[in-house]
C-alpha cells in the first residue's frame, strides 16, 4: 500500500522533527553526563544500577510530571515527546546523574 503523496509528505515531517527532537534529548543527556545508546526509535535508553534505581528516577520523573519505563535492577525507557515534555525529562535526568 503507499500513501497519498500528501499524507506522505506529511509523515516525513513529523518523522523528521521526531529524529530532530530526539536528537536533541539524546544532546541534552549527554550534556549531563548520560551516556545513552544509539537509538533509532522514537525512545532512549538510561541505564541504573543498584537496587531500586529505576523505580526511584520512574517516580521522581513521574513527580515531576512525566511518565517514563522502568525496567527493575536496568534501567528506564523514555519516549521522546513534545518538546515541553522532554525538557523537563531532562531537568529530571540532570539532578539524578
Amino acid at each position: 500500500a503507499s500513501l497519498h503523496p500528501a499524507a506522505e509528505r506529511e509523515l516525513l515531517q513529523r518523522v523528521d522533527a521526531l529524529v530532530a527532537e530526539r536528537e536533541r534529548v539524546v544532546a541534552g543527556l549527554a550534556a549531563a553526563g548520560w551516556s545513552v545508546p544509539t537509538t533509532q526509535a522514537n525512545f532512549v535508553w538510561l541505564a541504573l544500577d543498584g537496587e531500586g534505581a529505576a523505580t526511584a528516577f520512574a517516580a521522581a520523573a513521574e513527580e515531576a510530571g512525566v511518565t517514563v519505563r522502568p525496567f527493575a535492577g536496568h534501567g528506564v525507557r523514555v519516549t521522546v515527546a513534545e518538546a515541553a515534555a522532554n525538557d523537563v525529562f531532562l531537568q529530571v535526568a540532570a539532578r539524578r546523574n
